[in-house]
């Protein structure tokens, strides 16, 4: 039960959005279809999100996701990050049922405007597509899993990306290897703060374990105190080399400091 990820966006640069509009959003991370040769594939969720303009800058509209062999949609009204974004019940998030999928079917997702609007502040807007690969191993529920809780702190220098740019994204990856022999680590949450961001995405890939997958993990970096993503499964990782990815969106394209705090539990 290993978590795959395709995340989708599109750059919304100041102007004048009219009501039904549509946008659009293109692949920029994971694969743009339902991996082949991983056997059953189960939708899990999907998380929308936009970034967070001024009061006089939000886009009021929804995300639209649909797969080649579905014969309907679904949709999620979707808001700027704030400190309830990543709850359970937010309108960002929305529940896969354990839709199971068919191999190669790709993916459609738009966002549609429901309000007009005259813009001052250029934003982005998101979609992640998390799948289930279940023939590759995870753990359901971490949070609840005993052993011992360790945390890694983390002080990295990263270039963001501008806010009006998600759809070229710049993401910075640091090789790391700091798990310790002889014990499996369950990812159980993460968080990561970032002065001045206002929409951030931390992911672990290329680890022994994930098979090639890459679980994106939303985070909402503008305060150290925001909510963070609960996490339902946990791949098992070993010591060893793997990449650890960020992407941080700010007003303008820089490099600056992240501080990230990773939870795990040791077994």
């Amino acid at each position: 039960m290993a978590i795959d990820t395709s995340m989708y966006g599109a750059n919304l640069p100041t102007g004048t959005y009219t009501k039904g509009d549509v946008i659009t959003m293109k692949n920029i991370r994971g694969p743009s279809i339902v991996r082949d040769g991983y056997g059953k594939a189960i939708l899990k969720r999907i998380i929308s999100g936009l970034s967070k303009g001024n009061s006089g800058s939000v886009i009021k509209g929804h995300v639209i996701v649909s797969n080649s062999n579905w014969i309907d949609e679904t949709a999620n009204i979707t808001t700027p990050v704030s400190a309830v974004s990543l709850a359970e019940n937010s309108s960002n998030i929305q529940r896969g049922h354990d839709c199971a999928l068919v191999q190669n079917s790709g993916w459609s997702v738009k966002f549609v405007v429901d309000e007009t609007v005259t813009t001052t502040v250029a934003n982005s807007v998101f979609a992640l597509i998390d799948i289930d690969y279940p023939t590759v191993q995870a753990v359901s529920n971490p949070r609840t899993a005993p052993g011992t809780p360790v945390t890694i702190m983390r002080d990295d220098t990263i270039t963001t990306t501008a806010v009006d740019s998600i759809e070229t994204p710049v993401w910075t990856t640091f090789n790391v290897d700091f798990l310790k022999a002889g014990f499996r680590y369950l990812l159980v949450e993460l968080g990561s703060y970032s002065n001045g961001a206002v929409m951030g995405f931390v992911s672990i890939s290329n680890a022994a374990g994930q098979q090639g997958l890459e679980r994106i993990i939303p985070t909402i970096p503008y305060d150290a105190g925001y909510m963070r993503y609960l996490l339902d499964y946990s791949t098992p990782l070993v010591k060893g080399p793997m990449n650890l990815n960020f992407l941080v969106l700010t007003n303008s394209s820089t490099t600056q400091n992240a501080i990230t705090e990773i939870d795990w539990v040791r077994a």
